[in-house]
């Protein structure tokens, strides 16, 4: 599967940051994270972490576990991650 085909995750991730007002380099500079890596993340270029690390991220975005943002976030990575489980599996057949 090419890079960046799948980014429902990453498109999730972004509007739910830009839906707080932040820019990439302000929430990654205030939650000591790599913005090369969440970038990637954002652009479809890297599988999403675990959901506990993508609860983490949004609670510090300011959004609660039962918000519809947060359970639409983790809703995309779940499917992202099923997609990529299942073209790697049929890439073995």
């Amino acid at each position: 599967m090419p890079l960046g085909t799948m980014n429902g995750f990453g498109q999730a991730l972004k509007a739910a940051r830009l839906g707080k007002g932040m820019t990439l380099r302000e929430f990654c500079l205030k939650n000591e994270l790599d913005p090369g890596n969440m970038s990637r993340y954002e652009r479809g270029l890297s599988a999403p972490p675990s959901p506990g690390t993508i609860l983490r991220w949004l609670q510090k975005m300011g959004y609660l576990s039962s918000d519809h943002v947060t359970k639409n976030v983790l809703s995309c990575a779940c499917v992202e991650m099923q997609a990529r489980i299942r073209a790697k599996f049929e890439s073995y057949i």
